[in-house]
């Protein structure tokens, strides 16, 4: 939330932001729903304007992704076209946007934590031969900002960077991430190493339980072929009715 002047008045509004990394046709009715809920828990909390009224909401979506973003910014880009005359009777509306799939690298600017934050998002889906120089300049844009706030939140940003370059980078690689992070950031290299451990555990764990899944499925399937009933491959295997609709449906005995 933050503080504005409207009409000679200090009052406040709302900056709703979403990232979207694929182009989703009903983002402009998700939006919807968010403002809903934040206006319907204000009323609840009873918090309103001096005037009795509700903070202004401002959508506002990042988008940041290697294909074309095809959709208006509109909620009546969703709605069956309609009469002008009945127009005024149908809710609409128009959300800001940030494409950061048309906006250059260098574009970006702003502050040091909106830069580090900005360019990331746009670095995972970037496989230009500069790849490496504009990896590091986002962890000199750390390391700058770790100058100027060296804060525990600091060390917090530089782990939710590193954490969304593994998961989400596409076309880098951790020998890169690791090089570049001893050259800007070597005092936090232990960190990046743990991060980067921790990452790793997450993963085994995540295949180990995709495994189990598997087997789970194998069994019911074989259980089901050898005449049993669905109650007796639930609770043989755990798995809920519905799924097990779902991974049935094709076999036959």
């Amino acid at each position: 939330m933050y503080e504005i002047v409207i009409n000679q008045e200090k009052t406040y509004v709302y900056l709703l932001f979403e990232h979207k990394s694929y182009d989703y046709k009903y983002t402009a009715l998700q939006l919807l729903r968010y403002m809903y809920n934040i206006w319907d828990l204000d009323i609840k909390q009873k918090r309103l304007t001096k005037n009795k009224k509700l903070q202004p909401i401002i959508p506002f979506v990042v988008y940041a992704s290697d294909k074309e973003w095809t959709r208006e910014n509109t909620l009546s880009y969703l709605l069956e076209k309609i009469p002008d005359p009945v127009k005024k009777h149908v809710p609409d509306y128009e959300y800001l946007m940030l494409n950061l799939q048309v906006k250059d690298f260098d574009e970006i600017k702003g502050e040091l934590l909106t830069q580090i934050m900005l360019k990331t998002m746009k670095i995972v889906f970037m496989k230009d031969i500069n790849l490496d120089e504009r990896l590091r300049e986002i962890l000199h844009l750390m390391k700058l900002y770790k100058n100027v706030e060296n804060t525990q939140e600091t060390l917090e940003v530089f782990e939710l960077l590193i954490r969304y370059l593994l998961r989400a980078a596409k076309y880098l690689n951790k020998d890169q991430l690791e090089e570049s992070v001893q050259k800007e950031l070597p005092e936090w290299r232990s960190d990046y190493m743990s991060i980067a451990d921790v990452l790793r555990k997450e993963g085994k764990e995540e295949g180990k339980e995709e495994g189990r899944e598997e087997e789970k499925k194998e069994t019911a399937i074989n259980l089901y072929k050898m005449g049993l009933t669905m109650d007796q491959i639930a609770q043989g295997t755990g798995l809920d009715k519905e799924k097990l609709k779902e991974i049935l449906k094709d076999v036959e005995r």
